[in-house]
């Protein structure tokens, strides 16, 4: 038995609302060429279909954000916004497909499409700052684990006060200071961001940088928890 995955989900519909959207293209122009009941019947058949393909495709996405969330176990107030949010994201594309399935003219068509465009604006804001806060849990949760690491390393070290083992566990507060610092730095520009399709790529772009950051000083922190383990400890 195949179990879909919302990986694996989200490709299926996304390879389904292409194919739904490349022969709406082709009887679209089918209807410009020649403006035929027929083929203008078949266009909207389309365009509705595409419709639906497109926000089934939405959801499915919104389903793969929130699962990767979900799974890093975080309780802060930040994670758990935004997954109400994608919550909410998702009834409302799911509202919209059953108000599609109800377009049944190109005046339908027209009213549903100009509506659209103006009622989806705050839940695309919502998956954009979603997409930015499943980064930050992701390593908020790297951050957690590797606390517990050293947590659990540090009274099994023979001898504290060894230089080596000195300036290790001082490296170590520190990252893990900076990383705590520019996690919390993020978290707030995620919060406070008012963020739009069309300024999501300088938004990501600000965040970029801090997570380049915290990941490099995870790795130098893990490297020196594993130094310790393996060679000052019991």
């Amino acid at each position: 038995v195949i179990h879909a995955t919302p990986q694996s989900d989200y490709d299926y519909q996304l390879t389904q609302y292409r194919k739904h959207h490349a022969e709406f293209q082709v009887l679209k122009e089918d209807n410009q060429k020649a403006p035929t009941l027929d083929n203008q019947q078949k266009a909207l058949q389309a365009a509705k279909q595409t419709i639906i393909s497109r926000d089934t495709t939405k959801i499915a996405y919104i389903e793969l954000i929130l699962d990767s969330i979900r799974s890093q176990k975080i309780t802060q107030d930040y994670v758990l916004q935004a997954e109400k949010d994608l919550v909410s994201a998702r009834e409302f594309y799911i509202s919209q497909i059953n108000l599609a399935k109800n377009i049944i003219s190109i005046e339908d068509l027209t009213n549903f499409t100009l509506e659209y465009l103006e009622a989806q604006l705050p839940y695309q804001s919502q998956i954009i700052k979603a997409q930015a806060t499943r980064k930050l849990a992701i390593l908020n949760r790297l951050q957690i684990n590797t606390q517990n690491a050293y947590d659990g390393l540090l009274p099994s070290i023979s001898d504290n006060t060894l230089n080596p083992v000195v300036a290790g566990l001082n490296r170590i507060n520190q990252l893990s200071k900076s990383i705590n610092e520019t996690l919390q730095t993020s978290i707030q520009m995620v919060n406070d961001s008012e963020v739009s399709n069309y300024s999501k790529q300088s938004f990501f772009n600000k965040q970029i940088e801090k997570l380049f950051n915290i990941k490099n000083f995870q790795i130098e922190l893990v490297n020196i928890l594993v130094d310790l383990e393996q060679n000052y400890a019991n």
